[in-house]
């Protein structure tokens, strides 16, 4: 037993039971909250580490953060595990392993303390408001900035015990690396502080101003972190004091404290977003504002007796200070995740006011254990309950809208959800409702996709129209409107969005390419060109903008350019079949037939059934000269047969094509009844001339002769 109690062994049993309790973690998908712009939609993270990619990492601020040792590990996950979530699950895993063997180690170095240490380590571990850092893949930044978090801690105790000042250097660097993995991390000088009142107890050996000095490094990196982060967020991220006012801010931030301090008590109803009640009670507000003075006045005067209540309940205010709502960004009240570090103080009151309670209390250590051990079950139990929420988007936001009451933004993202399942009658349900709380002109955007998707055009219209009414600058809500109304055959209008589209989202090259369709077909042959290149300058490797491209030279007699950019679409996507078929009727013009029957044969190896492939194939084999024609007679018949079994033999074109086979055969009688319904289905669609044409082979095919095309 003396033995198991060993720090060695204490870590293996955190580490253990942490990877057991979390085991679900590794079958969980990708959510799609933030996971797009982390890793799924991401193609820097995608494509893994390179130069390019490094330099992106530190001049962004894509998702409102500057955190380029996030993306760098991003990309080292990428390229080295693959972009299965699975693997990026697993690394945010074993972060939380490591933090919580480091965080045991480091309050054994910094208290002597080993079963309390352990915890305050299982306590971190264990609990479910942790999920959320865990199982949520885009909360990279989270494990991996608390990992630089706890070596820094690590080495400061070092340094304040020996006074080795390379310790307190490489604190100070790891701290500078844990800011480029999330600026949360901004209150460590004021930690520090408190730290050195205990457990270092420093203040009794050293005086207050030069403890104050030695944290001035620190705290010049904490200033330039959230400069920079204010810069970085106030762009995308940061809410305008107009839409949250200050006193509704401060009312949120008091609620939203004690109500961490409830959940961590009781962890229920947990949810990846909290609405934000801009109507909070006055009275629930000012309750929660009094007791967190009331108790923060009370740790002051009894430090010295219980130092850990003085450092533990400061710790948890001066971490979460950061991410109380203050200075508001995103659209939550509240967030688990912002607990992953805050709670450590609260477990650290647990830990050590309980020994002391039970003890008082002359409790036996065999009964305190047990206790401990049963808090530790419903914990991992919890947290296990709490893992299958985070298997997919479905699960995780209806269970956010199951808990929560007018939470626009779940039911907002429950339905795009199942609109990616292609549910999209739920999918439309949820983003109704979700519209009713938050009429946003996203969710006017995505009800709009659904509506398209179920053939509602006049209603997606219209939702794409309230979009544009909330954001006139949405360049995602001009473009799908603009491609719903020229379903809808109003063009003009359609160029006039696409164009709105094009001048919005400059870096879109879907929307370029739309737009050069679209004007293309209006007969604005130039502008279109350069809206196609304007798209391969930002995606050469996009084998529809090639082929798109490449029809609309065709269609100038640019032939060779053409050809050029249907090869392209072909060596970036070979089952486009249809650059194939054009292809080969470039060829045709130039007399190349075998070079054509080539392209046309790849086609069908690609795509078996392939209509005009086997159309065209068939009436050149039917149409050749008397050896050639003799040669591929019966695959000529084969062809023709199966494409009219394909099209119903409704066609008139693959009917005369059938016809020509029939009577390249030598079976004209089968040859002159197939033309004559192919003659009667022209007359009925109105091709006159094709209807002349199939005439002049009947009389052809009447007088014994095969249809020779010439050449």
């Amino acid at each position: 037993m003396e033995r198991l109690g060993q720090p060695a062994f204490i870590c293996l049993w955190l580490a253990l039971v942490t990877l057991l309790v979390y085991v679900p973690v590794f079958h969980a998908q990708f959510v799609g909250f933030d996971d797009p712009d982390y890793v799924t939609g991401n193609p820097h993270v995608l494509s893994g580490l390179t130069l390019a990619n490094l330099h992106w990492a530190f001049i962004t601020n894509h998702a409102a953060y500057w955190h380029p040792v996030t993306w760098i590990s991003l990309m080292l996950n990428s390229q080295y595990f693959g972009s299965g979530a699975g693997a990026f699950h697993a690394v945010n895993l074993l972060l939380h392993v490591a933090n919580t063997l480091l965080l045991f180690l480091w309050l054994l170095r910094a208290t002597g303390a080993k079963w309390r240490s352990a915890l305050v380590a299982a306590l971190f571990a264990l609990h479910p408001l942790h999920v959320e850092s865990v199982a949520w893949i885009s909360e990279r930044k989270d494990v991996l900035s608390t990992l630089f978090w706890m070596l820094a801690l690590m080495a400061y105790t070092h340094y304040a015990k020996t006074g080795r000042i390379s310790r307190y250097l490489i604190a100070l660097l790891l701290f500078g690396i844990g800011l480029m993995a999330k600026p949360m991390l901004v209150s460590l000088p004021f930690v520090l502080l408190l730290l050195d009142y205990w457990p270092l107890r420093r203040f009794a050996g050293h005086k207050t101003f030069r403890l104050l000095i030695e944290k001035l490094p620190f705290l010049a990196f904490s200033i330039a972190s959230a400069s920079i982060t204010l810069l970085a967020a106030r762009e995308r991220a940061m809410t305008p004091l107009d839409t949250l006012p200050i006193f509704v801010r401060v009312e949120n931030a008091a609620l939203a404290c004690t109500a961490y301090i409830g959940k961590m008590f009781s962890p229920t109803g947990l949810a990846v977003i909290y609405p934000y009640n801009l109507h909070p009670s006055p009275i629930f507000a000012l309750l929660s504002l009094a007791a967190l003075v009331i108790v923060s006045a009370a740790v002051i005067p009894i430090r010295r007796h219980k130092p850990y209540l003085f450092t533990g309940w400061l710790w948890f205010l001066v971490t979460l200070a950061p991410v109380n709502g203050i200075a508001q960004a995103g659209t939550q009240s509240m967030a688990d995740r912002f607990t992953y570090i805050p709670l450590i103080g609260l477990f650290v009151i647990v830990a050590w006011g309980g020994w002391e309670a039970l003890d008082a209390l002359r409790i036996p250590l065999v009964a305190q254990a047990i206790g401990a051990s049963v808090a530790l079950a419903l914990c991992a139990g919890l947290t296990r309950a709490q893992l299958q929420y985070w298997h997919d988007s479905v699960a995780l936001f209806q269970h956010a809208a199951n808990v929560t009451v007018d939470n626009g933004i779940a039911e907002a993202n429950l339905g795009f959800a199942l609109a990616e399942q292609a549910h999209y009658d739920e999918a439309i349900i949820h983003y109704k409702t979700a519209l009713q709380n938050q009429p946003r002109a996203t969710i006017w955007n995505n009800l709009g996709q659904s509506l398209i998707a179920t053939g509602r055009l006049e209603e997606a219209i219209s939702a794409f129209q309230q979009a544009l009414n909330l954001n006139p600058s949405f360049g995602s809500a001009h473009h799908n409107l603009a491609l719903a109304l020229a379903r809808s055959g109003r063009q003009q209008e359609s160029l006039l969005h696409l164009g709105d589209a094009a001048r919005l989202e400059p870096e879109n090259a879907s929307v370029h390419n739309n737009y050069a369709i679209m004007l293309g077909r209006a007969g604005r042959t130039t502008e279109a060109i350069q809206q196609f290149q304007m798209a391969l300058r930002l995606a050469p490797e996009m084998a529809t903008t090639h082929f798109n491209l490449a029809n609309l030279l065709a269609q100038q007699h640019a032939q060779d350019e053409a050809m050029a950019h249907y090869l392209e679409a072909l060596r970036l996507n070979p089952g486009l079949v249809e650059a194939h078929c054009n292809i080969a009727s470039l060829l045709l013009e130039k007399g190349r037939t075998e070079d054509a029957v080539a392209h046309y044969i790849a086609a069908l190896q690609t795509k078996a059934d392939y209509l005009p492939a086997m159309v065209s194939l068939a009436w050149i084999y039917a149409t050749a000269s008397d050896e050639a024609g003799s040669q591929h007679a019966a695959e000529a018949v084969r062809l023709a047969e199966q494409a009219c079994r394909i099209s119903g033999c409704k066609q008139s074109g693959v009917l005369d094509t059938l016809a020509a086979a029939y009577a390249n055969a030598g079976r004209f009688e089968e040859a002159v009844k197939t033309d004559e319904e192919a003659l009667s289905t022209a007359k009925a669609t109105g091709e006159n001339n094709f209807a002349d044409s199939i005439r002049a082979r009947i009389d052809l095919y009447k007088k014994g002769s095969p249809f020779r095309a010439k050449k």
